[in-house]
């Protein structure tokens, strides 16, 4: 592949433009469409799954073979780590892999040039808050076979208006990274980003490409909080960390003192049950917005006897929130498994917790139990059973929904529809994609 940032600038027009689409949520759908509106003539539309399978919803890729002066521009939701608020990811992918299925799709698609111009369409991939943002680990990532002269994302909360512009919804910088040759490496520069006043952002209430899931997060802190907590209270209660174990599936409001709650632990070794009151907060908190999550995702899936699929009936926003409910809960529970991550209190604890988030989740996203299970003799047996499953059973449930065939199908909607480019756009990304 020629390289085209050598001898061209920034400031240069574009002949083309290869618009990217990462997910397929109502919200990164409308922000595509937009921006392929403002220049339908000269522009390809794709979608790009996170196994990287591709499918063209709009355009002829061949017009763009032979272009020297492409912009690609990659649409997703900009994430931050549920577990680490310095780490960011766009539509679910780090800057590695994502740059690693480019470089793949360039050479599927036969594009000839490489992109003068990538930008990230996504929330604060550039925030100044990182130690190296998002923007900079992915043009270090570049292979020099797709590497532009230029990349540009934004620090702050964005959004695409109905003319395609794209616009930050409060005070946030642009950031364009420069490839010099000479020295081989990026230049940086910011600008003010161009901010939509008040009125604009009312009347389009443009939904933002931030994490649409609308959930409280869990934090890497409250995740700590939470652990510290647990510890003081097996010392407290002088409970052994090997031996009992809690059963998040009785997690309960304490009907006789308002603003607690009661659990029960099972010892591994007897099976006998005892029942304790929790009035900590971070353990309160953490367990109560564990379970929104799985409630979130048995919402958008049902268990058909062997792994998870989609309901029959699911909106598009159900199925988005279960979805992002379901990387949560797969990014919670190795994180509490991992012994030598910094700041693990006890590594026994940890291994106790894991195993504890494992049998909770299986439980539930399985539906053998709806609510809370209060009955002593039947947590016995559903801890038994559960434990007899195993972690991989709760991972690969979880697997079930990030399949291809699963999750895929919901993510991209694929289809073999053909599309006229006087088809309306809107309708073309929801229903279907063009062949090449």
């Amino acid at each position: 592949m020629r390289n085209s940032c050598d001898s061209e600038g920034e400031g240069s027009r574009f002949d083309g433009q290869l618009i990217i689409q990462l997910e397929n949520d109502p919200i990164v759908r409308e922000a595509a469409v937009q921006l392929l509106k403002k220049h339908p003539q000269i522009s390809v539309l794709l979608q790009l799954d996170s196994q990287g399978n591709t499918c063209i919803v709009y355009g002829n890729v061949k017009n763009l073979r032979e272009q020297a002066k492409i912009r690609w521009q990659l649409v997703g939701h900009g994430r931050d780590s549920q577990l680490d608020g310095d780490h960011f990811s766009l539509a679910w992918r780090d800057p590695k892999p994502l740059a690693q299925q480019l470089k793949q799709l360039a050479t599927n698609l036969e594009i000839v040039f490489s992109p003068k111009h990538i930008n990230l369409v996504g929330c604060s991939l550039a925030d100044d808050k990182q130690q190296i943002s998002y923007v900079q680990q992915f043009a270090d990532a570049l292979d020099p076979t797709i590497r532009p002269y230029s990349v540009s994302a934004y620090s702050s909360k964005l959004m695409v208006s109905d003319e395609g512009r794209k616009q930050l919804t409060e005070t946030g910088n642009k950031t364009t990274l420069f490839f010099n040759n000479e020295k081989n490496d990026w230049r940086i520069e910011k600008v003010v980003g161009k901010v939509a006043n008040a009125l604009v952002k009312i009347a389009m209430e443009k939904p933002l490409l931030a994490d649409p899931s609308g959930l409280g997060s869990i934090s890497y802190k409250l995740a700590e909080q939470f652990q510290s907590a647990m510890l003081q209270f097996y010392h407290y209660h002088q409970l052994s960390l090997q031996k009992w174990l809690p059963l998040f599936t009785s997690f309960s409001k304490n009907k006789a003192l308002t603003g607690t709650y009661v659990i029960q632990f099972i010892n591994k070794e007897t099976h006998l049950v005892k029942k304790f009151i929790i009035n900590n907060k971070n353990i309160i908190d953490l367990i109560s917005k564990y379970n929104e999550y799985l409630a979130m995702v048995t919402k958008a899936y049902h268990y058909n006897g062997k792994t998870l699929v989609l309901q029959d009936s699911i909106t598009d926003a159900d199925g988005v929130h279960g979805l992002n409910a379901a990387f949560l809960i797969k990014e919670l529970i190795p994180w509490f498994a991992n012994n030598n991550r910094f700041g693990v209190v006890d590594n026994t604890l940890s291994e106790t917790l894991s195993t504890a988030i494992n049998i909770h989740t299986y439980l539930n996203l399985t539906q053998i139990v709806h609510g809370t299970v209060e009955d002593t003799l039947r947590l016995v047996n559903l801890y038994k059973m559960a434990a007899n499953q195993g972690k991989q059973a709760t991972k690969a449930l979880l697997g079930g929904v990030f399949h291809y065939h699963h999750a895929t199908d919901f993510i991209l909607n694929f289809s073999s529809t053909r599309v006229s480019h006087k088809t309306n756009l809107g309708t073309l990304i929801k229903h279907g994609c063009a062949q090449q």
